[in-house]
């Protein structure tokens, strides 16, 4: 993964008149658009070739990465949500995934996940590894696990170090490294990356993790940062934080959740580090979306 010399420009709030209106006149030349819109059509983000959705799931986390006609969906909240995450889809045209990633058994991460691959077609299921030791022995775990048989896609127990290539983005995981009796610090922790813009996924991995990935000399740096953990303090060091130095933070949490998140402590940080940051509790459905090079982004509450 090389490390980008220079950071994405980033233009919040996709409302703003004079930035849809330059977006607009230069969509032509930026976006070459195959569907035969003029370029005085109105565009959204789904028209654009690289976007990535942080769909709020109240207390939960689910994400939706579209990259020229790929699409992968990242975990999905309780189960009670499976039906807006479709409806999601549905709106948006997606008929078929091309890779579902479990970032790790909780259910407010993979609750929705049976219902899902229960009813939309997908190539790949990405997971992470158990031994006969540590394997979850919940309901909503073995669900999904029957899904994932049933609906022929192809399962794949992802490691550290692996990259994947889906058409134009590539997929870099850096955790999980070792077992841990926490499954928190068993999430897929992973970078999506299209030309210069870089995504970087955290699930609910802790400050144990971001050690662990620090210590091996990672390269986290990333455009747009999941914060872990629903803003909490277990997660999100400031070295971690520091090596990231993300433009925007988007944080999946639950209105009045009873956990308290987002973490104050957390907010302060990013305050104090001059980085932009989102909550879906308070923005609802958040949507990044550009060229590869720049990019916008769009409230849907």
């Amino acid at each position: 993964m090389k490390k980008r010399k220079q950071k994405n420009k980033l233009v919040l709030g996709a409302p703003a008149v004079l930035v849809l209106i330059l977006i607009t006149v230069l969509s032509n030349f930026l976006f070459p658009d195959s569907s035969g819109k003029s370029e005085n059509s109105d565009k959204n983000y789904s028209d654009y070739p690289f976007y990535v959705s942080f769909i709020d799931v109240d207390q939960g986390d689910c994400e939706l990465i579209s990259c020229n006609g790929v699409n992968i969906l990242i975990d999905g909240g309780e189960a009670k949500y499976a039906g807006k995450v479709l409806d999601y889809l549905d709106e948006l045209g997606i008929e078929k995934l091309d890779c579902y990633i479990a970032t790790h058994p909780h259910s407010d991460h993979i609750g929705a996940a049976a219902q899902i691959l229960n009813t939309v077609s997908c190539d790949k299921v990405f997971t992470t590894y158990f031994s006969e030791f540590n394997i979850p022995t919940t309901n909503i775990y073995e669900n999904f696990i029957d899904a994932i048989y049933d609906s022929g896609a192809e399962a794949v127990a992802v490691d550290a170090c692996e990259s994947y290539t889906f058409g134009d983005l590539k997929i870099d995981i850096l955790a999980p490294m070792t077992e841990s009796e926490n499954y928190n610090d068993m999430s897929i922790v992973f970078t999506a990356t299209y030309k210069d813009t870089t995504v970087l996924f955290t699930g609910d991995s802790t400050t144990v993790v971001e050690k662990q990935m620090l210590d091996e000399g990672f390269n986290l740096d990333a455009d747009i940062l999941k914060v872990a953990h629903h803003g909490s303090t277990t997660s999100s060091s400031s070295a971690f934080i520091d090596s990231v130095s993300p433009e925007l933070a988007v944080i999946s949490c639950g209105a009045n959740n009873s956990y308290g998140h987002p973490h104050e402590e957390i907010l302060e940080m990013l305050e104090d580090k001059e980085i932009e940051y989102l909550r879906t509790d308070l923005s609802g459905t958040v949507v990044c979306f550009g060229d590869g090079r720049t990019f916008s982004v769009e409230e849907l509450k």
